[in-house]
């Protein structure tokens, strides 16, 4: 007898919801066990990298903020900060 077997024959004893935990946790493990190429692709650092440089030419034109952008978060924050009276 087969393991695929015994587990056939124990999981046809079992209540139906108990069965449906056994079909779930047998998918769950098949996830598990899939190959990497099923797995979504990641982006290349240099892929993020030029698509948030894309979004951050918004900015380029700024010469009131500095070229670090902690400091230029840092100093938005603080005229916010002015402007809201506090």
């Amino acid at each position: 007898m087969t393991v695929a077997d015994i587990i056939k024959q124990k999981s046809e004893a079992l209540p139906p919801d108990r069965q449906r935990e056994v079909l779930d946790f047998v998918e769950f493990i098949g996830q598990k066990t899939a190959p990497a190429s099923a797995t979504p692709e990641r982006p290349s650092i240099d892929a993020v990298k030029e698509a948030l440089a894309a979004g951050a030419g918004i900015w380029q034109d700024r010469t009131d903020l500095p070229a670090d952008s902690a400091q230029a978060a840092q100093l938005l924050r603080d005229r916010a900060t002015e402007r809201s009276g506090r």
